[in-house]
Protein backbone atom coordinates (compact mmCIF):
# COMPACT_ATOMS: atom_id res chain seq x y z
CA UNK A 1 0.00 0.00 0.00
CA UNK A 2 2.82 2.35 0.95
CA UNK A 3 4.58 1.53 -2.31
CA UNK A 4 1.41 2.35 -4.29
CA UNK A 5 1.12 5.73 -2.55
CA UNK A 6 4.75 6.46 -3.39
CA UNK A 7 4.13 5.60 -7.04
CA UNK A 8 1.02 7.78 -7.07
CA UNK A 9 2.91 10.69 -5.53
CA UNK A 10 5.72 10.26 -8.06
CA UNK A 11 3.24 10.25 -10.94
CA UNK A 12 1.54 13.41 -9.63
CA UNK A 13 4.93 15.04 -9.20
CA UNK A 14 5.99 14.16 -12.76
CA UNK A 15 2.70 15.41 -14.23
CA UNK A 16 2.91 18.61 -12.19
CA UNK A 17 6.54 19.19 -13.18
CA UNK A 18 5.75 18.56 -16.84
CA UNK A 19 2.82 20.99 -16.67
CA UNK A 20 5.02 23.65 -15.08
CA UNK A 21 7.64 23.03 -17.76
CA UNK A 22 5.04 23.48 -20.52
CA UNK A 23 3.77 26.67 -18.87
CA UNK A 24 7.33 27.94 -18.66
CA UNK A 25 7.84 27.22 -22.36
CA UNK A 26 4.62 29.10 -23.21
CA UNK A 27 5.75 32.13 -21.20
CA UNK A 28 9.19 32.12 -22.82
CA UNK A 29 7.58 31.70 -26.24
CA UNK A 30 5.24 34.62 -25.64
CA UNK A 31 8.10 36.90 -24.55
CA UNK A 32 10.16 35.80 -27.55
CA UNK A 33 7.28 36.52 -29.91
CA UNK A 34 6.84 40.03 -28.45
CA UNK A 35 10.56 40.70 -28.86
CA UNK A 36 10.49 39.48 -32.48
CA UNK A 37 7.42 41.59 -33.26
CA UNK A 38 9.02 44.64 -31.65
CA UNK A 39 12.12 44.19 -33.78
CA UNK A 40 9.97 43.68 -36.88
CA UNK A 41 7.95 46.85 -36.18
CA UNK A 42 11.19 48.77 -35.61
CA UNK A 43 12.63 47.58 -38.93
CA UNK A 44 9.40 48.42 -40.76
CA UNK A 45 9.32 51.92 -39.28
CA UNK A 46 13.00 52.52 -40.09
CA UNK A 47 12.60 51.30 -43.68
CA UNK A 48 9.44 53.35 -44.17
CA UNK A 49 11.14 56.54 -42.94
CA UNK A 50 14.04 55.98 -45.35
CA UNK A 51 11.61 55.31 -48.23
CA UNK A 52 9.70 58.52 -47.44
CA UNK A 53 12.93 60.53 -47.26
CA UNK A 54 14.06 59.11 -50.60
CA UNK A 55 10.82 60.22 -52.25
CA UNK A 56 11.30 63.76 -50.93
CA UNK A 57 14.83 63.83 -52.32
CA UNK A 58 13.65 62.63 -55.75
CA UNK A 59 11.07 65.42 -55.89
CA UNK A 60 13.62 67.99 -54.77
CA UNK A 61 15.75 66.94 -57.74
CA UNK A 62 12.73 67.47 -60.01
CA UNK A 63 12.26 70.94 -58.51
CA UNK A 64 15.91 71.78 -59.19
CA UNK A 65 15.64 70.58 -62.80
CA UNK A 66 12.49 72.65 -63.35
CA UNK A 67 14.13 75.72 -61.86
CA UNK A 68 17.26 75.36 -64.01
CA UNK A 69 15.21 74.84 -67.18
CA UNK A 70 13.23 78.01 -66.46
CA UNK A 71 16.41 80.06 -66.13
CA UNK A 72 17.98 78.82 -69.40
CA UNK A 73 21.19 77.52 -67.79
CA UNK A 74 22.99 77.61 -71.15
CA UNK A 75 22.84 81.40 -71.01
CA UNK A 76 23.15 81.79 -67.22
CA UNK A 77 25.19 78.80 -66.03
CA UNK A 78 26.26 80.60 -62.82
CA UNK A 79 22.60 80.46 -61.67
CA UNK A 80 22.28 76.69 -62.15
CA UNK A 81 21.41 74.83 -58.94
CA UNK A 82 22.41 71.54 -60.56
CA UNK A 83 25.87 72.97 -61.18
CA UNK A 84 26.16 73.86 -57.49
CA UNK A 85 24.87 70.42 -56.49
CA UNK A 86 27.48 68.70 -58.67
CA UNK A 87 30.20 70.83 -57.12
CA UNK A 88 28.95 69.94 -53.63
CA UNK A 89 28.90 66.25 -54.56
CA UNK A 90 32.59 66.38 -55.40
CA UNK A 91 33.45 68.05 -52.09
CA UNK A 92 31.31 65.68 -50.02
CA UNK A 93 32.55 62.47 -51.69
CA UNK A 94 36.17 63.63 -51.31
CA UNK A 95 35.75 63.91 -47.55
CA UNK A 96 33.33 60.98 -47.04
CA UNK A 97 34.52 58.16 -49.28
CA UNK A 98 32.36 55.58 -47.48
CA UNK A 99 29.09 57.22 -48.58
CA UNK A 100 27.02 55.76 -51.41
CA UNK A 101 26.26 57.84 -54.49
CA UNK A 102 22.66 58.31 -53.28
CA UNK A 103 23.85 59.54 -49.88
CA UNK A 104 26.26 61.96 -51.54
CA UNK A 105 23.51 63.27 -53.81
CA UNK A 106 21.09 63.74 -50.92
CA UNK A 107 23.61 65.58 -48.78
CA UNK A 108 24.59 67.81 -51.68
CA UNK A 109 20.97 68.72 -52.50
CA UNK A 110 20.21 69.49 -48.86
CA UNK A 111 23.32 71.61 -48.51
CA UNK A 112 22.79 73.60 -51.71
CA UNK A 113 19.06 74.20 -51.21
CA UNK A 114 19.56 75.25 -47.60
CA UNK A 115 22.00 77.91 -48.80
CA UNK A 116 20.13 79.01 -51.94
CA UNK A 117 16.45 78.93 -50.94
CA UNK A 118 16.41 82.03 -48.70
CA UNK A 119 15.30 85.01 -50.79
CA UNK A 120 14.96 82.97 -54.00
CA UNK A 121 11.18 82.98 -54.40
CA UNK A 122 11.20 81.21 -57.77
CA UNK A 123 13.25 78.31 -56.45
CA UNK A 124 11.06 78.10 -53.34
CA UNK A 125 7.95 77.97 -55.54
CA UNK A 126 9.28 74.95 -57.44
CA UNK A 127 10.39 73.24 -54.24
CA UNK A 128 7.06 73.82 -52.45
CA UNK A 129 5.08 72.60 -55.46
CA UNK A 130 7.07 69.38 -55.69
CA UNK A 131 6.90 68.77 -51.95
CA UNK A 132 3.11 68.83 -52.24
CA UNK A 133 3.31 66.28 -55.06
CA UNK A 134 5.67 64.13 -52.95
CA UNK A 135 3.22 63.79 -50.07
CA UNK A 136 0.79 61.49 -51.91
CA UNK A 137 3.71 59.37 -53.14
CA UNK A 138 5.00 59.11 -49.59
CA UNK A 139 1.68 57.66 -48.41
CA UNK A 140 1.39 55.06 -51.18
CA UNK A 141 5.03 53.95 -50.93
CA UNK A 142 5.02 53.69 -47.13
CA UNK A 143 1.83 51.60 -47.34
CA UNK A 144 3.44 49.28 -49.91
CA UNK A 145 6.61 48.95 -47.84
CA UNK A 146 4.73 48.07 -44.64
CA UNK A 147 2.40 45.61 -46.40
CA UNK A 148 5.34 43.87 -48.09
CA UNK A 149 6.88 43.33 -44.65
CA UNK A 150 3.64 42.06 -43.05
CA UNK A 151 3.20 45.13 -40.88
CA UNK A 152 0.03 46.96 -39.86
CA UNK A 153 -0.82 49.93 -42.10
CA UNK A 154 -3.78 51.09 -40.01
CA UNK A 155 -2.71 53.64 -37.43
CA UNK A 156 0.66 54.29 -39.08
CA UNK A 157 1.65 57.96 -38.75
CA UNK A 158 4.14 59.88 -40.91
CA UNK A 159 5.38 63.23 -39.61
CA UNK A 160 8.02 65.81 -40.43
CA UNK A 161 8.81 68.47 -37.89
CA UNK A 162 12.22 70.08 -38.01
CA UNK A 163 14.80 67.98 -39.83
CA UNK A 164 13.69 64.36 -40.24
CA UNK A 165 10.74 62.28 -41.40
CA UNK A 166 9.43 60.06 -38.63
CA UNK A 167 7.26 56.98 -39.14
CA UNK A 168 5.40 55.28 -36.31
CA UNK A 169 3.93 51.89 -37.19
CA UNK A 170 3.09 48.55 -35.58
CA UNK A 171 2.86 44.80 -35.88
CA UNK A 172 -0.03 42.72 -34.51
CA UNK A 173 0.51 40.25 -31.69
CA UNK A 174 -1.30 36.91 -31.47
CA UNK A 175 -1.02 34.90 -28.24
CA UNK A 176 -0.13 31.20 -28.23
CA UNK A 177 -2.84 30.46 -25.66
CA UNK A 178 -6.14 32.15 -24.80
CA UNK A 179 -5.72 34.62 -27.63
CA UNK A 180 -9.43 35.47 -27.52
CA UNK A 181 -8.98 37.02 -24.07
CA UNK A 182 -6.53 39.65 -25.34
CA UNK A 183 -8.21 43.03 -26.12
CA UNK A 184 -7.71 44.19 -29.70
CA UNK A 185 -6.12 47.49 -28.67
CA UNK A 186 -3.47 45.60 -26.68
CA UNK A 187 -2.34 43.53 -29.65
CA UNK A 188 -0.30 46.18 -31.45
CA UNK A 189 3.44 46.49 -30.85
CA UNK A 190 4.36 50.04 -31.92
CA UNK A 191 7.79 51.35 -32.92
CA UNK A 192 9.17 54.55 -34.46
CA UNK A 193 11.74 55.00 -37.25
CA UNK A 194 13.55 58.22 -38.14
CA UNK A 195 14.96 58.99 -41.59
CA UNK A 196 18.12 60.91 -42.61
CA UNK A 197 18.31 64.67 -42.03
CA UNK A 198 16.56 67.03 -44.45
CA UNK A 199 18.41 70.30 -43.91
CA UNK A 200 16.87 71.98 -46.95
CA UNK A 201 13.72 72.74 -44.93
CA UNK A 202 15.62 75.38 -42.94
CA UNK A 203 15.88 77.42 -46.13
CA UNK A 204 12.12 77.56 -46.77
CA UNK A 205 10.56 80.82 -45.62
CA UNK A 206 7.40 79.10 -44.42
CA UNK A 207 9.08 75.87 -43.38
CA UNK A 208 7.64 72.48 -44.28
CA UNK A 209 5.61 70.03 -42.26
CA UNK A 210 3.95 66.68 -42.82
CA UNK A 211 1.43 64.88 -40.62
CA UNK A 212 -0.19 61.90 -42.36
CA UNK A 213 -2.16 59.18 -40.58
CA UNK A 214 -2.89 56.05 -42.60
Amino acid sequence: MKRLNEKGNTTIFIIGSFSMFLLFLLIIGSFSQVFILKEKASNNAEQASIVATGIVMDYLQIAIDEYDNTLLPEQYPFLSINLKVNSAKGQISAVNRNLSSIEVRNRAINQVLKGNLPGNFLLERFVSSNLSAAESKISSNVIANIENNDGEVKGTRITFTGERIQVETSTRYKAFKYDELLPEEKRYVRQTGIGPKLDFAHGLSGGWGVDIEL
